[in-house]
């Protein structure tokens, strides 16, 4: 009975012994986890993140590409039409480039299709879109706009006569065998400009006054 006894009390001081290092391992082993489960979870989370960010930095360079693109087409159908007014092309023969540059203006609306929602399509015909008036309006515009640079550039060539009469007589006798950019240096500050240029800022006016004149 002695033995069975001992033996019982031995057992029961090993498990007590024993409780307090399993209890720190068993500690040490949740503690391991979810350190473990917090990397990888950041790990995660910042990978779908970067991803989110250059899914948009695309999204936004292609929306940036396309307004570039809209934007591009619409300075050079504007420039077209410039040019064509600049040229001063008035006879017969340019009536089928001015068509060609007009043509351009004008939107396939004809064929075109607008989804409304619910799936439903609708075609915008051509009375949806005058054309013609869109034309018109454009070439109205650019005449308009070349009246105005033809007025202001006499009305800057008769303001600014008397003080470029010197350099008006350097160009009269320029010459190819003796060229020189001295030409009208004598020219006045302008009255208009609020301060007082620099020596080299005077003589720069000066040569892109002659410029001008040649």
């Amino acid at each position: 009975c002695m033995r069975e006894v001992r033996r019982a009390a031995i057992q029961a001081q090993k498990n007590c012994k024993e409780t307090l290092p399993r209890a720190r391992r068993l500690t040490k082993e949740m503690l391991l986890y979810w350190k473990k489960y917090e990397k990888v979870e950041k790990e995660h989370r910042k990978r779908a993140e970067k991803e989110a960010l250059e899914q948009r930095k695309l999204d936004e360079e292609m929306r940036e590409a396309k307004r570039q693109q809209r934007k591009l087409n619409f300075l050079i159908t504007q420039t077209e039409l410039y040019a064509h007014f600049m040229g001063g092309k008035q006879n017969a023969g340019g009536d089928g480039t001015q068509e060609d540059i007009l043509r351009k203006l004008e939107d396939n609306t004809s064929q075109r299709q607008i989804d409304i929602g619910g799936g439903v399509m609708v075609n915008v015909g051509q009375e949806d879109y005058d054309s013609e008036y869109y034309k018109s309006q454009a070439l109205k515009n650019a005449k308009e706009a070349y009246q105005i640079h033809q007025a202001r550039t006499r009305l800057f060539d008769e303001e600014a006569k008397d003080s470029r009469s010197a350099s008006l007589h350097a160009a009269s006798v320029y010459s190819l065998s003796n060229p020189s950019i001295q030409a009208g240096e004598d020219i006045p500050q302008p009255t208009i400009f609020n301060g007082k240029l620099k020596g080299y800022q005077l003589k720069g006016m000066n040569w892109l006054a002659n410029l001008y004149e040649q």
